[in-house]
């Protein structure tokens, strides 16, 4: 609770900008990493948040070079998430030492890990959207045209986000050893038609296209979910397609031609 309350104080006080923001990140992933706490890890991704939001909030107005720094802090933080995510879910609960130690709710958090992390990169691309909303509103005076290609390539970057993110967490589940800690993750993979043993280990490249083909919708069929946690992941990857292509890309470029 002390190092909780710790890590929140230090996202809320410090005095935020990208180097204070990562190390802070990263103060609360060594914490993880050295007490082993699932729970901390909740933590972090709030705090994560946090920093993410008064980054944005301490800019009125956002130019070039401030869009840039919002992108910098969010996409490093998030990789070192990334990394945490990794590391608390596939290689802590597979050494056999430790299961012992491992009690009912630490597997509920550890197979809610993946969505918790998701839910804290789908807030992030909000404040993101909203930075580069502030961005033309200020911009688009200047020149329209570089506006719209500046605020293509965010979105470009976004997508591939969202494409990422997910493939990482289709990759974490799906390559979750099966022998080990019964009911986590149980019953959630992604089942291959061609391949007879379906829980044999998948690559990361074939977790990204998986990932891929949800955000677009195409729809193949060489590969589909099972398992809720998978379901779940897989509708808010189509959710987010949905709103930023139908409704978000649309309103910020009508906003843009009718000025």
């Amino acid at each position: 609770m002390a190092i909780s309350l710790l890590c929140f104080c230090l996202a809320y006080l410090i005095d935020v900008n990208i180097i204070s923001g990562v190390v802070v990140n990263l103060f609360c992933s060594v914490l993880i990493l050295l007490l082993r706490s699932y729970a901390l890890f909740y933590v972090s991704l709030a705090a994560t948040l946090i920093i993410s939001y008064r980054y944005y909030n301490k800019r009125k107005k956002i130019g070039s070079n401030e869009l840039v720094s919002i992108f910098a802090l969010n996409l490093i933080n998030i990789a070192i998430s990334s990394y945490i995510l990794f590391r608390i879910v596939y290689y802590y609960p597979i050494k056999f030492f430790m299961q012992k130690y491992i009690i009912f709710t630490n597997i509920v958090l550890i197979e809610d890990a993946p969505i918790a992390y998701m839910i804290m990169i789908y807030m992030v691309i909000v404040i993101l959207i909203l930075s580069i909303n502030n961005h033309m509103s200020i911009q688009y005076k200047n020149n329209v045209q570089l506006t719209i290609m500046k605020t293509s390539v965010t979105f470009i970057s976004i997508v591939l986000l969202i494409i990422v993110a997910n493939a990482v967490v289709y990759f974490i589940i799906h390559n979750f050893p099966s022998s080990q800690l019964n009911g986590i993750f149980d019953g959630n993979f992604l089942k291959d038609p061609i391949k007879y043993y379906y829980r044999v280990a998948k690559p990361f490249s074939d977790c990204l296209w998986f990932s891929a083909t949800t955000f677009f919708t195409v729809g193949y069929g060489d590969m589909h979910p099972v398992g809720n946690i998978m379901y779940f992941t897989s509708i808010m990857e189509m959710i987010s397609a949905y709103i930023l292509g139908i409704i978000i890309i649309p309103i910020l470029l009508f906003k843009v031609s009718s000025k």
